[in-house]
């Protein structure tokens, strides 16, 4: 995000896009980037529902409990 702000101000400080054209890219770009968070979000919830914690949970401490190979 600090990069695309940059380019921002360098686009506006160049006068190639008003304050308010930078405004809204950075508006845009913000709430794309939410979006994404919240989607992801959705996914791994969707997922953890779908695990049956009664057969995944013995494995895993069986898994913890092994001692390394020496």
């Amino acid at each position: 995000m600090e990069t695309d702000r940059r380019i921002i101000l360098r686009l506006i400080a160049m006068g190639r896009i008003s304050p308010t054209e930078a405004e809204r890219l950075l508006l845009a770009w913000s709430s794309g980037r939410e979006n994404d968070w919240v989607l992801a979000g959705c996914i791994v919830a969707a997922s953890m529902a779908q695990l049956n914690l009664r057969t995944l949970l013995p494995g895993f401490f069986q898994a913890c409990s092994m001692s390394p190979i020496q």
